[in-house]
Formats: C-alpha cells, sequence, structure tokens
C-alpha cells in the first residue's frame, strides 16, 4: 500500500501544503489519496496533478460541509484578532492592483470600443480606483507600499467587532504608508531592475505562506489568499512579458 511517506520527497511537501487547506474531517485520507496517485505518475504529471488537485479544494470543502465534516465556527473572537486583520489586508492588497491592471490595461486597451460606457462622468471614481490600482501593479515596491496602506485604511473603517482603538491604529498605520509612498513616488520606475521589480511576486509567496501556517482567520479567507497570490503571480508575469511591457507603456503614455 503507497502512503504519503513513500511519495517523493517534493510532491509530498505539495500534499501536505494542500491538505492544511482541507477541513481536519477529510484532511488525512484526501492526503493519503493524493500520495497514492502521486507515487504512480512521473514528474511532469505530479506538477500537473498538484494544480488539479488545488482547483478542487473549494468543491471538496463544498463537499466536506454536507457531509457534516466541516468544524463550527468557534464561538470566542479568534477569527477577528490580528491573524485576520493581516490576510483581509494581504487578500485587498494583492487582489485590488492585479485585478485592476487585468480591467485597465489589456482590457481596457483591447476592448476600448466595446467600453465606451466607462468614459460616463458618473464611472469617473471607479476608472480612478482601476487605474490607482493598475499604476500600484506596473511600479512595483513602491505601488505594493500605497496599496498596503490604502488596504490598512479599508480594512480598519469597515472590520466589525474590534474596539475604536483598534481599528484607528490599523487606519493610522495605513496613512503612515500611504504618506511614506508618496516622496518614494519619483522612483517608481516600471521593470527597474533589482529587488524592488519582485515585490509583488515576494509578497504573494509571504501570503501563501502566511495562509499555511496562520490558524486565526477561517479557512476560506485563507483559501481566497492563496487564490489571490496565485493570481497576483500570474498577472506579475504576464505584465513582463513584451506584449505585456507594450500594453504597459500604452497605458502610462
Amino acid at each position: 500500500m503507497v502512503t504519503a511517506a513513500s511519495a517523493p520527497a517534493r510532491p509530498r511537501a505539495g500534499v501536505r501544503l494542500l491538505g492544511m487547506l482541507l477541513p481536519p474531517g477529510i484532511r488525512r485520507r484526501q492526503r493519503d489519496e493524493w500520495a497514492a496517485d502521486l507515487a504512480e505518475l512521473g514528474p511532469a504529471e505530479r506538477r500537473r496533478y498538484l494544480f488539479w488537485a488545488a482547483w478542487t479544494l473549494p468543491a471538496l470543502w463544498v463537499a466536506a460541509g454536507r457531509r457534516g465534516l466541516v468544524p463550527p465556527a468557534p464561538a470566542t473572537t479568534v477569527e477577528r484578532g490580528p491573524a485576520t486583520t493581516v490576510a483581509r489586508v494581504l487578500l485587498l492588497a494583492l487582489a485590488w492592483p492585479a485585478g485592476s491592471w487585468v480591467l485597465a490595461v489589456p482590457v481596457r486597451l483591447l476592448f476600448h470600443r466595446q467600453l465606451d460606457w466607462l468614459d460616463q462622468p458618473v464611472t469617473i471614481p471607479v476608472q480612478a480606483m482601476f487605474v490607482l490600482g493598475a499604476y500600484s501593479m506596473i511600479t512595483g515596491a513602491v505601488g505594493l507600499l500605497l496599496a498596503a496602506g490604502l488596504s490598512l485604511v479599508a480594512v480598519g473603517a469597515t472590520q466589525r467587532g474590534r474596539t475604536p482603538r483598534y481599528r484607528g491604529l490599523v487606519i493610522l498605520g495605513g496613512l503612515v504608508a500611504v504618506l511614506a509612498s508618496i516622496p518614494l513616488a519619483p522612483h517608481a520606475v516600471p521593470y527597474r531592475p533589482g529587488a524592488l521589480a519582485f515585490a509583488y511576486p515576494l509578497a504573494a509567496v509571504a501570503a501563501v505562506l502566511f495562509a499555511t501556517l496562520s490558524r486565526g482567520p477561517r479557512a476560506r479567507l485563507r483559501v481566497a489568499l492563496v487564490v489571490a497570490a496565485l493570481f497576483v503571480a500570474a498577472v506579475w508575469l504576464a505584465q513582463r512579458s513584451p506584449t505585456g511591457q507594450d500594453l504597459n507603456m500604452l497605458f502610462i503614455d
């Protein structure tokens, strides 16, 4: 019988990572099933298998819930603790710039005639939000600092179940980050070489690690954070392709 212990090292790590995102009631059995399947596949097939296994996580949660294997939400305020605040800030700081870039750069530039309704005055605030998010995605570290600051302000203003002092400190931290990004704006050059160019993929890796290791946020928030991190990584690669760079320059001009 093939078990998780006999699976190759890298697939075993992938199975362990995916298993952490499952409810406890089905975690062990599902990990053993994945490990048994991976032990019979080659290296290339294992990577594809892990990708599709990750894709089935939401369906597995639904199935576990129908069978009563998902534990009820705790009655305490652990879910609303600092770890949940961090998860929400990371989720917004990653998903907003990446989604804005997709809508404001390739979609807006390639389908301009079909999106003439966006030019109406009533949509100017929406446009400004997407444009600011797209600039944040394009400009790397400085843009990420701005996105994180605005995300802190938004989460602090909307998070319920916290004291006014806690929410005020979160908002204050966001304002400090936004103000700190202003003098750095002239240095926000797209495609600058060095570590600053990798701010978003590094943040995506940090988000995946946080979602995997943290026990404070609810599972669906951690799953959403992993999805957002993968989305950011895909957008970062797309915008650094030759076509993506041409679209970025056209957008900036």
